[in-house]
């Protein structure tokens, strides 16, 4: 069974990411640009690219920086940042 992951409130329930998109999301929030996800995943980048689609319209956004900033809100990742406070 998969994990549900409820929105925080105020925030409304997005469709659930399959655990292909999910790998998506985590490839590309650790930074790898698009070809090197799919090469890491073994999918074209044209399939690549049809997973980023279906990921923004999931969560209502319209870029990456975007889809990982909702998916952390909601939940579905967890996105550490590199920033160091000096």
């Amino acid at each position: 069974m998969g994990v549900t992951h409820s929105a925080p409130e105020g925030v409304p329930p997005a469709a659930p990411l399959s655990p292909r998109e999910l790998d998506v999301l985590r490839l590309m929030a650790e930074g790898h640009e698009m070809r090197v996800v799919a090469s890491t995943l073994g999918i074209s980048i044209h399939t690549c690219r049809g997973y980023v689609k279906t990921i923004f319209s999931k969560l209502g956004s319209h870029s990456q920086s975007e889809a990982m900033a909702e998916a952390e809100l909601r939940g579905i990742l967890s996105v550490k940042s590199d920033v160091q406070a000096f």
